[in-house]
């Protein structure tokens, strides 16, 4: 009679069981109907969103009587950082050309290992074995002086030759390598403050000089500028690696605009 009720103890415990089970699947099932249907999952008076809290009268009585700007519209109104200039939000500002003088080849060989060990851990999208080769193919061609061509003369006067021995060609692959080093160079500063755009009245001194990482971003998003458009898988690892750059800075807005691009190419990759 005992061993009994325990099997019918364990008969009504199981059963229960699968009831709840059941409740919490028709649940589910109900709220995704809703969603299909074009339905909200969040309704639309709630007042939990986190721009709504300044609103609560627990909250606001923390705090002094002036007003507060919301996250969102103080970042809408930051602008864009001066990848050649000086602070932010400069549309007229002059473009440099690339660094003249070949990278050294252990800072390249650095910086690549700092993005493998602080960044490619956590975002791996990125063949090392593909990263390697490029990485190697990049040194090969512009961590060395070239001679000229024959025949080149100087000209007498101070105007520079036509071709520049190591100007870094605008190709995808060059993009990719750039952005590593780019995140290798800032990822070497997280165990100090991350220095800002350069203000006005701070001299000589440019925003490249300053932020880690930002002259390869620079170059880098150039040469992504001219191939906008682009929907290959490189496309997409260069997009992501300029939207991780971006965030690095806390500029949300220029990393997510990133985001969107590498989207974009991922859903004409994977269309039927």
């Amino acid at each position: 009679m005992g061993r009994a009720s325990k099997e019918d103890g364990k008969q009504l415990a199981t059963k229960a069981i699968l009831d709840i089970l059941q409740e919490l699947e028709d649940k589910i099932m109900f709220q995704s109907e809703q969603e299909d249907d074009g339905g909200l999952s969040i309704p639309v008076e709630h007042t939990t969103a986190a721009h709504n809290l300044l609103l609560w009268p627990s909250i606001k009585c923390l705090l002094p009587d002036e007003d507060y700007d919301y996250v969102m519209k103080l970042e809408e109104d930051r602008g864009l950082i001066r990848v050649y200039g000086r602070g932010v939000d400069d549309p007229t500002e002059a473009m440099i050309p690339a660094p003249s003088s070949p990278p050294d080849e252990s800072r390249v060989r650095r910086l690549h290992r700092s993005y493998l060990q602080h960044i490619h851990i956590l975002h791996p999208f990125l063949g090392e074995t593909i990263l390697q080769r490029k990485v190697d193919e990049f040194l090969e061609i512009y961590s060395k002086p070239k001679k000229p061509h024959r025949g080149t003369k100087r000209k007498r006067s101070s105007e520079p030759l036509p071709w520049h021995p190591w100007r870094i060609g605008k190709s995808i692959d060059n993009a990719i390598v750039l952005l590593v080093l780019a995140l290798g160079a800032i990822c070497e500063w997280r165990d100090k403050p991350l220095p800002g755009p350069v203000s006005d009245s701070a001299g000589g001194a440019l925003n490249v000089d300053i932020i880690p990482g930002l002259v390869y971003y620079a170059y880098a998003t150039d040469i992504l500028g001219n191939l906008q458009g682009g929907n290959d898988l490189p496309h997409v690892q260069a997009a992501l690696l300029a939207s991780l750059y971006a965030g690095q800075l806390a500029h949300s807005f220029q990393s997510h605009g990133w985001i969107s691009q590498a989207s974009r190419a991922c859903q004409v990759l994977i269309r039927t």
